[in-house]
Protein backbone atom coordinates (compact mmCIF):
# COMPACT_ATOMS: atom_id res chain seq x y z
CA UNK A 1 0.00 0.00 0.00
CA UNK A 2 1.39 3.40 -0.88
CA UNK A 3 2.08 6.02 1.62
CA UNK A 4 0.14 9.26 1.64
CA UNK A 5 3.39 11.09 0.29
CA UNK A 6 3.58 8.78 -2.33
CA UNK A 7 -0.40 9.33 -3.33
CA UNK A 8 0.33 12.80 -3.49
CA UNK A 9 3.19 12.42 -5.92
CA UNK A 10 1.07 10.22 -8.26
CA UNK A 11 -1.70 12.97 -8.37
CA UNK A 12 -1.58 14.21 -12.05
CA UNK A 13 -2.27 17.74 -10.25
CA UNK A 14 -2.21 19.94 -7.21
CA UNK A 15 -5.48 20.44 -7.81
CA UNK A 16 -6.37 16.55 -6.71
CA UNK A 17 -4.57 18.11 -3.12
CA UNK A 18 -6.28 21.10 -2.88
CA UNK A 19 -9.50 19.52 -3.31
CA UNK A 20 -9.01 16.70 -0.70
CA UNK A 21 -7.96 19.63 1.94
CA UNK A 22 -11.21 21.79 1.13
CA UNK A 23 -13.30 18.93 1.17
CA UNK A 24 -11.77 17.74 4.52
CA UNK A 25 -12.20 21.71 6.40
CA UNK A 26 -16.05 21.82 5.09
CA UNK A 27 -16.76 18.24 6.81
CA UNK A 28 -15.04 18.85 10.14
CA UNK A 29 -13.79 22.03 12.36
CA UNK A 30 -11.17 19.90 13.96
CA UNK A 31 -9.58 18.85 10.30
CA UNK A 32 -9.29 22.96 9.71
CA UNK A 33 -7.73 24.05 12.83
CA UNK A 34 -5.01 21.55 11.99
CA UNK A 35 -4.29 22.32 8.48
CA UNK A 36 -5.02 26.30 8.95
CA UNK A 37 -1.58 26.16 11.01
CA UNK A 38 0.33 25.38 7.98
CA UNK A 39 -1.63 26.57 4.95
CA UNK A 40 -3.62 29.66 4.10
CA UNK A 41 -5.64 31.60 1.44
CA UNK A 42 -2.29 31.82 -1.04
CA UNK A 43 -1.19 29.09 -0.94
CA UNK A 44 -3.94 27.19 -3.62
CA UNK A 45 -3.73 27.36 -7.23
CA UNK A 46 -7.29 26.83 -8.12
CA UNK A 47 -9.63 30.06 -7.77
CA UNK A 48 -12.38 27.44 -6.90
CA UNK A 49 -10.97 26.04 -3.96
CA UNK A 50 -9.00 29.40 -2.81
CA UNK A 51 -13.08 30.71 -2.71
CA UNK A 52 -14.21 27.79 -1.13
CA UNK A 53 -11.43 27.84 1.56
CA UNK A 54 -12.03 31.34 2.47
CA UNK A 55 -15.65 30.95 3.02
CA UNK A 56 -15.16 28.41 5.31
CA UNK A 57 -12.14 30.21 7.01
CA UNK A 58 -14.68 32.92 7.81
CA UNK A 59 -17.21 30.52 9.11
CA UNK A 60 -14.97 28.53 11.14
CA UNK A 61 -12.81 31.39 12.88
CA UNK A 62 -16.23 33.58 13.53
CA UNK A 63 -17.60 30.23 15.48
CA UNK A 64 -20.40 29.82 13.14
CA UNK A 65 -21.99 26.06 12.16
CA UNK A 66 -21.37 25.30 8.55
CA UNK A 67 -22.31 22.44 6.24
CA UNK A 68 -23.17 22.11 2.76
CA UNK A 69 -26.45 23.92 2.06
CA UNK A 70 -25.15 26.62 4.35
CA UNK A 71 -22.11 27.06 2.51
CA UNK A 72 -23.75 26.71 -1.29
CA UNK A 73 -26.14 29.64 -0.04
CA UNK A 74 -22.83 31.78 0.86
CA UNK A 75 -21.79 30.66 -2.89
CA UNK A 76 -24.37 31.92 -4.50
CA UNK A 77 -24.64 35.21 -2.91
CA UNK A 78 -20.73 35.86 -3.75
CA UNK A 79 -19.44 37.91 -6.80
CA UNK A 80 -16.65 35.76 -6.77
CA UNK A 81 -18.31 32.45 -7.24
CA UNK A 82 -20.35 34.23 -9.98
CA UNK A 83 -17.10 35.63 -11.69
CA UNK A 84 -15.54 31.89 -11.89
CA UNK A 85 -18.50 31.39 -14.48
CA UNK A 86 -19.29 27.75 -12.61
CA UNK A 87 -22.12 26.31 -14.76
CA UNK A 88 -22.87 23.73 -11.91
CA UNK A 89 -25.13 24.88 -8.68
CA UNK A 90 -23.35 25.59 -6.16
CA UNK A 91 -25.02 22.56 -3.79
CA UNK A 92 -24.25 19.97 -6.67
CA UNK A 93 -20.19 21.10 -6.53
CA UNK A 94 -19.76 21.15 -3.64
CA UNK A 95 -21.61 17.80 -2.60
CA UNK A 96 -19.78 16.25 -5.78
CA UNK A 97 -16.56 17.78 -3.61
CA UNK A 98 -17.03 16.50 -0.47
CA UNK A 99 -17.34 12.98 -2.38
CA UNK A 100 -13.29 12.93 -2.82
CA UNK A 101 -12.47 12.35 0.33
CA UNK A 102 -9.71 10.51 2.19
CA UNK A 103 -8.78 9.65 5.74
CA UNK A 104 -8.42 12.01 8.24
CA UNK A 105 -4.78 11.22 9.20
CA UNK A 106 -3.73 12.12 5.43
CA UNK A 107 -4.97 15.85 5.44
CA UNK A 108 -1.86 17.23 7.31
CA UNK A 109 0.51 15.71 4.42
CA UNK A 110 -1.59 16.58 1.66
CA UNK A 111 -1.77 20.54 3.22
CA UNK A 112 2.05 20.03 3.54
CA UNK A 113 2.61 19.00 0.31
CA UNK A 114 0.24 22.23 -1.13
CA UNK A 115 2.59 24.68 1.27
CA UNK A 116 5.64 23.00 -0.41
CA UNK A 117 4.22 23.85 -3.89
CA UNK A 118 3.22 27.26 -2.83
CA UNK A 119 6.98 28.06 -1.28
CA UNK A 120 8.69 27.06 -4.41
CA UNK A 121 6.57 28.94 -6.45
CA UNK A 122 7.16 32.29 -4.36
CA UNK A 123 10.90 31.44 -4.77
CA UNK A 124 10.47 31.15 -8.64
CA UNK A 125 8.73 34.39 -8.40
CA UNK A 126 11.45 35.53 -6.34
CA UNK A 127 14.41 34.54 -8.27
CA UNK A 128 13.07 36.53 -11.23
CA UNK A 129 12.07 39.19 -8.89
CA UNK A 130 15.82 39.63 -8.44
CA UNK A 131 17.06 39.23 -11.91
CA UNK A 132 14.80 42.47 -12.62
CA UNK A 133 16.99 43.93 -9.61
CA UNK A 134 20.00 43.04 -11.80
CA UNK A 135 19.13 44.01 -15.18
CA UNK A 136 16.20 46.77 -14.83
CA UNK A 137 19.11 49.38 -13.84
CA UNK A 138 16.63 50.74 -11.38
CA UNK A 139 18.75 50.34 -8.38
CA UNK A 140 22.79 50.78 -8.80
CA UNK A 141 24.68 51.13 -5.98
CA UNK A 142 25.50 47.35 -4.24
CA UNK A 143 24.49 47.75 -1.19
CA UNK A 144 20.97 48.92 -2.04
CA UNK A 145 20.78 45.90 -4.44
CA UNK A 146 20.97 43.71 -1.66
CA UNK A 147 18.70 45.04 0.40
CA UNK A 148 16.15 45.10 -1.78
CA UNK A 149 16.70 41.64 -2.65
CA UNK A 150 16.47 41.18 1.59
CA UNK A 151 13.51 42.70 1.43
CA UNK A 152 11.74 40.43 -0.99
CA UNK A 153 12.90 37.59 0.60
CA UNK A 154 11.69 39.03 3.91
CA UNK A 155 7.83 38.31 3.54
CA UNK A 156 9.03 34.06 3.04
CA UNK A 157 11.61 33.91 5.85
CA UNK A 158 9.04 35.62 8.53
CA UNK A 159 6.31 33.28 7.26
CA UNK A 160 5.31 31.73 10.57
CA UNK A 161 2.39 28.89 11.12
CA UNK A 162 2.03 30.23 14.75
CA UNK A 163 3.91 33.16 17.33
CA UNK A 164 2.00 31.60 20.51
CA UNK A 165 3.50 30.14 23.34
CA UNK A 166 1.52 28.32 25.95
CA UNK A 167 0.91 29.96 29.27
CA UNK A 168 3.05 27.04 30.63
CA UNK A 169 5.95 27.42 29.11
CA UNK A 170 5.80 30.74 29.55
CA UNK A 171 5.28 31.38 33.22
CA UNK A 172 7.91 29.23 33.76
CA UNK A 173 10.31 30.75 31.20
CA UNK A 174 9.45 34.07 33.07
CA UNK A 175 9.70 32.40 36.53
CA UNK A 176 13.37 31.17 35.93
CA UNK A 177 14.15 34.77 34.35
CA UNK A 178 13.02 36.45 37.81
CA UNK A 179 14.74 33.73 40.40
CA UNK A 180 17.49 33.95 38.14
CA UNK A 181 18.00 37.49 38.71
CA UNK A 182 17.14 37.07 42.53
CA UNK A 183 20.11 34.76 42.98
CA UNK A 184 22.40 37.39 41.06
CA UNK A 185 21.48 39.58 43.93
CA UNK A 186 20.50 42.16 41.19
CA UNK A 187 17.55 44.77 41.17
CA UNK A 188 18.62 44.56 37.42
CA UNK A 189 16.57 42.41 34.35
CA UNK A 190 17.95 44.30 32.05
CA UNK A 191 21.84 45.52 31.30
CA UNK A 192 23.41 47.72 32.75
CA UNK A 193 24.22 51.26 31.85
CA UNK A 194 26.74 52.22 33.44
CA UNK A 195 24.72 55.07 35.59
CA UNK A 196 23.64 54.54 39.63
CA UNK A 197 20.38 56.41 39.04
CA UNK A 198 19.52 55.49 35.37
CA UNK A 199 19.87 51.32 36.16
CA UNK A 200 17.82 52.12 39.75
CA UNK A 201 14.91 53.74 37.43
CA UNK A 202 15.09 51.25 34.43
CA UNK A 203 16.35 48.30 35.63
CA UNK A 204 18.82 47.67 32.98
CA UNK A 205 18.34 48.29 29.76
CA UNK A 206 15.28 45.35 28.00
CA UNK A 207 15.51 42.96 25.35
CA UNK A 208 13.63 43.85 22.35
CA UNK A 209 12.95 47.48 23.47
CA UNK A 210 13.32 50.36 21.64
CA UNK A 211 15.26 53.54 23.80
CA UNK A 212 14.93 56.73 21.51
CA UNK A 213 17.87 58.76 23.16
CA UNK A 214 16.54 62.78 22.13
CA UNK A 215 18.07 66.02 22.21
CA UNK A 216 19.08 69.43 20.80
CA UNK A 217 22.77 69.82 19.84
CA UNK A 218 25.13 69.87 22.08
CA UNK A 219 23.69 68.20 25.06
CA UNK A 220 25.56 65.24 24.58
CA UNK A 221 23.35 63.06 23.12
CA UNK A 222 26.28 60.27 21.14
CA UNK A 223 28.43 60.71 24.18
CA UNK A 224 25.64 59.46 26.40
CA UNK A 225 24.79 56.86 23.99
CA UNK A 226 28.35 56.05 23.32
CA UNK A 227 28.87 55.51 27.31
CA UNK A 228 26.42 53.08 27.51
CA UNK A 229 27.68 51.73 24.52
CA UNK A 230 30.81 51.22 26.21
CA UNK A 231 29.81 49.32 29.65
CA UNK A 232 27.79 46.58 27.82
CA UNK A 233 30.99 46.51 25.24
CA UNK A 234 32.52 44.79 28.13
CA UNK A 235 30.92 41.63 28.30
CA UNK A 236 28.00 41.54 25.15
CA UNK A 237 28.40 42.27 21.73
CA UNK A 238 27.98 46.24 20.63
CA UNK A 239 26.33 47.16 17.14
CA UNK A 240 27.14 51.26 16.47
CA UNK A 241 25.80 52.47 13.51
CA UNK A 242 27.32 56.00 13.44
CA UNK A 243 25.59 57.75 10.21
CA UNK A 244 27.12 60.98 11.05
CA UNK A 245 30.43 60.60 12.38
CA UNK A 246 33.45 59.02 11.21
CA UNK A 247 34.73 55.58 13.84
CA UNK A 248 37.91 58.29 13.72
CA UNK A 249 36.24 60.39 15.72
CA UNK A 250 34.36 58.03 17.80
CA UNK A 251 37.50 56.35 18.77
CA UNK A 252 38.58 59.67 19.85
CA UNK A 253 35.19 59.91 22.10
CA UNK A 254 36.47 56.39 23.35
CA UNK A 255 40.05 57.27 24.03
CA UNK A 256 39.33 60.48 25.98
CA UNK A 257 36.88 58.71 27.74
CA UNK A 258 38.88 56.31 29.27
CA UNK A 259 42.72 57.72 29.19
CA UNK A 260 41.13 60.99 30.87
CA UNK A 261 42.80 63.51 28.53
CA UNK A 262 41.13 66.19 27.56
CA UNK A 263 39.18 65.97 24.03
CA UNK A 264 40.10 68.50 22.56
CA UNK A 265 44.50 67.77 23.20
CA UNK A 266 43.35 64.07 21.87
CA UNK A 267 42.10 66.42 18.60
CA UNK A 268 45.16 68.09 18.49
CA UNK A 269 47.43 65.21 19.60
CA UNK A 270 48.64 68.00 21.93
CA UNK A 271 50.51 64.91 24.47
CA UNK A 272 53.35 64.74 26.86
CA UNK A 273 54.95 61.84 27.98
CA UNK A 274 52.24 60.81 30.73
CA UNK A 275 49.19 61.68 28.25
CA UNK A 276 51.25 59.30 25.55
CA UNK A 277 51.16 56.46 28.02
CA UNK A 278 47.57 56.70 29.21
CA UNK A 279 46.61 56.97 25.73
CA UNK A 280 48.51 53.63 25.08
CA UNK A 281 46.36 52.02 28.26
CA UNK A 282 43.06 53.73 27.03
CA UNK A 283 43.41 52.29 23.28
CA UNK A 284 44.02 48.65 25.06
CA UNK A 285 40.82 49.03 26.96
CA UNK A 286 39.23 49.38 23.86
CA UNK A 287 40.48 46.89 21.71
CA UNK A 288 39.36 44.12 24.21
CA UNK A 289 35.57 45.35 23.96
CA UNK A 290 33.20 43.72 21.87
CA UNK A 291 32.26 46.81 19.71
CA UNK A 292 31.83 46.65 15.77
CA UNK A 293 31.34 50.50 14.42
CA UNK A 294 29.92 50.50 10.68
CA UNK A 295 29.92 54.41 10.09
CA UNK A 296 28.68 54.10 6.59
CA UNK A 297 26.51 57.77 6.02
CA UNK A 298 23.38 58.02 3.88
CA UNK A 299 21.80 53.84 4.74
CA UNK A 300 18.15 52.89 4.60
CA UNK A 301 16.99 51.74 7.72
CA UNK A 302 16.32 48.31 5.40
CA UNK A 303 19.98 48.56 4.62
CA UNK A 304 20.40 49.37 8.38
CA UNK A 305 18.58 46.38 9.24
CA UNK A 306 20.44 44.03 6.42
CA UNK A 307 23.65 44.98 7.47
CA UNK A 308 22.76 44.01 11.08
CA UNK A 309 21.59 40.79 10.57
CA UNK A 310 24.81 39.86 8.63
CA UNK A 311 26.74 40.69 11.60
CA UNK A 312 24.36 39.02 13.95
CA UNK A 313 25.50 35.80 12.04
CA UNK A 314 28.80 35.97 13.28
CA UNK A 315 27.60 36.97 16.50
CA UNK A 316 24.49 38.18 17.96
CA UNK A 317 24.32 41.93 19.54
CA UNK A 318 23.72 42.30 23.20
CA UNK A 319 22.60 45.85 22.12
CA UNK A 320 22.55 48.12 19.10
CA UNK A 321 23.16 52.07 18.80
CA UNK A 322 21.71 54.10 16.22
CA UNK A 323 23.09 57.89 15.68
CA UNK A 324 20.95 58.89 14.44
CA UNK A 325 17.65 58.15 13.27
CA UNK A 326 16.87 61.90 11.12
CA UNK A 327 19.67 60.55 8.65
CA UNK A 328 18.25 56.75 7.91
CA UNK A 329 16.17 56.61 4.85
CA UNK A 330 12.63 55.03 5.17
CA UNK A 331 9.51 54.48 3.00
CA UNK A 332 6.37 56.98 2.64
CA UNK A 333 5.38 59.74 0.67
CA UNK A 334 5.64 62.22 3.42
CA UNK A 335 8.73 63.15 6.17
CA UNK A 336 6.28 62.27 8.39
CA UNK A 337 5.54 58.73 7.34
CA UNK A 338 8.88 57.83 6.00
CA UNK A 339 10.18 58.58 10.40
CA UNK A 340 6.94 56.27 11.26
CA UNK A 341 8.52 53.80 8.76
CA UNK A 342 12.17 53.88 10.12
CA UNK A 343 10.66 54.04 13.84
CA UNK A 344 8.55 50.86 13.08
CA UNK A 345 11.45 49.01 11.60
CA UNK A 346 13.86 49.40 14.18
CA UNK A 347 11.09 48.59 17.04
CA UNK A 348 10.83 45.05 14.77
CA UNK A 349 14.88 45.20 14.60
CA UNK A 350 15.12 45.46 18.44
CA UNK A 351 12.73 42.47 18.41
CA UNK A 352 14.61 40.15 15.69
CA UNK A 353 17.64 40.44 17.45
CA UNK A 354 15.95 40.06 20.93
CA UNK A 355 18.49 43.01 22.17
CA UNK A 356 17.63 46.95 23.32
CA UNK A 357 18.12 49.38 20.25
CA UNK A 358 19.34 52.65 21.50
CA UNK A 359 18.52 55.17 18.81
CA UNK A 360 18.95 59.30 18.97
CA UNK A 361 17.03 61.49 18.13
CA UNK A 362 16.46 65.19 17.05
CA UNK A 363 14.05 67.38 18.29
CA UNK A 364 12.28 70.61 17.16
CA UNK A 365 14.30 73.88 17.34
CA UNK A 366 10.77 75.10 18.38
CA UNK A 367 11.76 74.35 21.77
CA UNK A 368 13.98 77.14 21.68
CA UNK A 369 11.69 79.81 20.92
CA UNK A 370 10.26 79.10 24.75
CA UNK A 371 11.08 79.95 28.51
CA UNK A 372 12.00 76.87 29.82
CA UNK A 373 13.56 74.68 27.06
CA UNK A 374 13.67 71.38 28.72
CA UNK A 375 12.07 69.32 25.93
CA UNK A 376 8.83 67.38 26.24
CA UNK A 377 6.78 65.42 24.12
CA UNK A 378 5.77 67.56 21.73
CA UNK A 379 9.22 68.70 20.36
CA UNK A 380 10.39 64.89 19.00
CA UNK A 381 10.68 65.98 15.18
CA UNK A 382 8.91 64.75 12.22
CA UNK A 383 6.67 62.01 14.06
CA UNK A 384 4.14 61.05 16.64
CA UNK A 385 4.90 57.83 15.73
CA UNK A 386 8.04 58.02 17.43
CA UNK A 387 6.43 58.34 20.48
CA UNK A 388 4.11 55.02 19.81
CA UNK A 389 6.90 52.62 18.68
CA UNK A 390 9.58 53.49 21.21
CA UNK A 391 9.74 51.56 24.76
CA UNK A 392 11.66 54.31 26.59
CA UNK A 393 11.83 57.91 25.76
CA UNK A 394 14.93 60.15 27.36
CA UNK A 395 15.22 63.55 26.46
CA UNK A 396 18.77 65.51 27.52
CA UNK A 397 18.89 68.87 28.91
CA UNK A 398 22.02 70.57 30.14
CA UNK A 399 20.80 73.97 31.65
CA UNK A 400 23.92 76.43 31.15
CA UNK A 401 24.01 75.36 27.72
CA UNK A 402 21.05 77.94 27.35
CA UNK A 403 21.38 79.86 30.80
CA UNK A 404 25.18 80.01 30.75
CA UNK A 405 26.97 81.59 34.71
CA UNK A 406 23.25 82.12 35.59
CA UNK A 407 22.14 78.48 35.59
CA UNK A 408 21.26 76.75 38.53
CA UNK A 409 22.83 73.57 37.49
CA UNK A 410 26.37 74.18 36.21
CA UNK A 411 28.15 71.05 35.17
CA UNK A 412 25.04 69.05 35.55
CA UNK A 413 23.17 67.19 32.68
CA UNK A 414 19.44 66.01 33.27
CA UNK A 415 18.20 62.63 31.59
CA UNK A 416 14.83 63.15 31.62
CA UNK A 417 12.67 59.88 31.37
CA UNK A 418 9.49 61.00 29.46
CA UNK A 419 8.24 57.58 28.51
CA UNK A 420 8.95 54.37 30.07
CA UNK A 421 6.80 51.33 29.54
CA UNK A 422 6.94 49.28 32.02
CA UNK A 423 8.06 51.98 35.05
CA UNK A 424 7.62 55.98 36.12
CA UNK A 425 9.13 58.49 34.29
CA UNK A 426 11.04 60.88 36.08
CA UNK A 427 14.12 63.15 35.69
CA UNK A 428 17.85 61.91 36.92
CA UNK A 429 21.21 63.76 36.87
CA UNK A 430 24.70 63.01 35.78
CA UNK A 431 28.01 65.10 36.17
CA UNK A 432 28.70 66.63 33.14
CA UNK A 433 32.68 65.71 31.81
CA UNK A 434 32.44 66.85 28.26
CA UNK A 435 36.17 67.53 28.08
CA UNK A 436 36.74 63.85 28.35
CA UNK A 437 33.48 62.88 26.45
CA UNK A 438 31.55 61.34 29.51
CA UNK A 439 29.04 62.14 32.15
CA UNK A 440 29.88 60.46 35.53
CA UNK A 441 27.03 59.55 38.66
CA UNK A 442 26.55 62.54 40.42
CA UNK A 443 29.23 62.57 43.90
CA UNK A 444 26.67 64.87 45.92
CA UNK A 445 23.51 66.71 46.09
CA UNK A 446 22.22 69.11 43.31
CA UNK A 447 23.29 72.57 44.37
CA UNK A 448 20.79 75.16 45.71
CA UNK A 449 18.78 77.81 43.47
CA UNK A 450 20.99 81.09 42.70
CA UNK A 451 19.83 83.66 44.56
CA UNK A 452 17.75 86.55 42.28
CA UNK A 453 16.09 90.02 42.88
CA UNK A 454 12.67 88.33 43.50
CA UNK A 455 9.88 89.08 41.44
CA UNK A 456 7.24 92.22 42.06
CA UNK A 457 4.32 89.80 43.34
CA UNK A 458 3.89 86.34 43.97
CA UNK A 459 1.44 86.09 41.59
CA UNK A 460 3.69 86.45 39.12
CA UNK A 461 4.50 82.92 39.87
CA UNK A 462 1.56 81.85 37.63
CA UNK A 463 2.37 83.45 34.66
CA UNK A 464 6.23 81.88 35.07
CA UNK A 465 4.54 78.49 35.12
CA UNK A 466 2.09 79.15 32.22
CA UNK A 467 5.48 80.36 30.30
CA UNK A 468 7.00 77.21 31.22
CA UNK A 469 9.83 79.12 33.26
CA UNK A 470 9.70 76.59 36.14
CA UNK A 471 13.17 77.48 37.65
CA UNK A 472 11.97 80.93 38.28
CA UNK A 473 8.58 80.11 39.48
CA UNK A 474 10.50 77.44 42.07
CA UNK A 475 12.65 80.70 43.26
CA UNK A 476 9.80 82.89 43.67
CA UNK A 477 7.68 80.51 45.82
CA UNK A 478 10.89 80.01 47.82
CA UNK A 479 11.54 83.37 48.52
CA UNK A 480 8.03 84.37 49.24
CA UNK A 481 7.97 81.22 51.70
Amino acid sequence: MSSPVAAVQDMSSLLAAEQLVVAAVINSAQQFEVVSQIIGSSDFTDETMRLLWDTVAVFREEGKPIDMPILAMAMEKSKRWKALRIKTPPLEYIAALCEVTCAYSNTKTYAESIKNASVDRQLLDFTESVKDVVYSGEVTEADEKLATVHSLLEPLSNEQPSGFITAKDAGFNTVKLIIDQHERGSAMAGLPTGFRDIDARLGGLMDSDLILVAGRPSQGKTTYAMNIATNIAKDKPVQVFSLEMPYEQLMKRMISQFSGINLRDIIRANLDEQSTSRLFVAGKKIAEMRMMIDDQGGLSVDQLMMRSRIEARKERPGAIVVDYLQLLGGKGETRNLEIGYVSRRLKQLAKEMKCPVICLSQLNRNLEQRPNKRPMMADLRDSGSLEQDADVIQFIYRDEVYNGDDSDLPGITEIITEKFRNGEPGTDYLETQLEYSRFADMSGPLPEPKERKPSSSPSNNLTNILNGNSNSALHDMRTFS
